[in-house]
């Protein structure tokens, strides 16, 4: 890959995530925004994860001696590709958690997270409203506790 590669991947990287970040650092954030800014950074790191394991599976396969059945160029071309989407993915999954750090801090500072040694159980975080036991779901399994419905 050539530096123009990596220039254009990062700048589309980069306004990708510029928007998210932007949802994050809003005043008054939307309602939305937290698992908007949760899914984006999630699907990055779960991409970045599958990308790199997908470039290591096929180094594997050649120093494992796959390499015969396949020509000397596209060899070399294999061997080179497949180094440099691990480093790339690799460098946009770090990239994209300590964003999404940077983004989780902001968010919890806005939703007033700071103000309590142990977050209020009862407090929407969202509105500030106190939340209504009648507004209870059916518990999901994998959670613990209830859900509550959110009339914000």
């Amino acid at each position: 890959f050539s530096l123009w590669t990596f220039a254009f991947a990062w700048l589309i990287f980069s306004l990708c995530n510029l928007y998210y970040v932007k949802l994050a650092l809003e005043r008054p954030m939307l309602s939305d925004s937290p698992f908007l800014v949760y899914q984006w950074f999630d699907r990055v790191q779960r991409g970045c994860y599958r990308i790199g394991m997908f470039a290591y599976a096929v180094l594997l396969l050649q120093f494992l001696g796959f390499r015969r059945v396949i020509s000397a160029e596209l060899q070399e071309f294999i061997s080179v590709s497949s180094l440099n989407v691990l480093a790339l993915a690799s460098y946009f999954g770090v990239l994209g958690r300590d964003l999404v750090t940077v983004c989780a801090e902001r968010i919890s500072n806005s939703l007033g997270y700071v103000r309590y040694e142990v977050p209020p159980v009862n407090l929407c975080a969202l509105c500030g409203k106190e939340l209504e036991p009648s507004g209870l779901y059916e518990p999901i399994p994998e959670t613990q506790g209830e859900v509550f419905k959110l009339d914000c």
